[in-house]
């Protein structure tokens, strides 16, 4: 999706910069319920971003080397901060009380296939693209 992103947590300008959610949802169970309520995902952040845009470091940043995606995981205090606010409106949008477990909001478009998306915390959990092909596999 398209989001506002500031240079700087003290910056009042914002660019629109494309980036990539990825949730952790607790109950795995429920993995095709949350994805069905994407829309209202994106809905809710797309709101909570154009009241506050999202700080550049807050983004996680790609970085390639030689060929391979490497991601940084540490996350500061004020990273922290914005990860349990952004999971509580995911958690108020969908109407599951704490469902969602974490947050990752990685600058720029991802492919959800296979790739660099394994590298990332996270990537044991089902995602929506798995679960739509195998619907569509019982359909036929």
């Amino acid at each position: 999706m398209i989001a506002p992103v500031r240079k700087s947590t003290k910056s009042k300008r914002s660019i629109n910069t494309s980036v990539t959610v990825i949730l952790t949802i607790r109950d795995n169970g429920l993995v095709g319920k949350v994805c069905k309520k994407g829309p209202r995902i994106a809905d809710a952040l797309l709101r909570s971003w154009y009241k506050s845009a999202i700080p550049r470091d807050y983004l996680y940043e790609r970085r390639r080397r030689s060929g391979k995606t490497k991601v940084d995981y540490r996350r500061t205090p004020q990273q922290r901060k914005l990860d349990s606010k952004y999971i509580r409106i995911v958690n108020k949008a969908i109407k599951m009380k704490d469902q969602v477990a974490g947050i990752i909001v990685v600058k720029g478009a991802i492919s959800m296939g296979g790739g660099s998306i394994s590298r990332l915390p996270f990537s044991s959990v089902n995602g929506c693209d798995e679960l739509e092909e195998k619907s569509k596999k019982k359909k036929k």
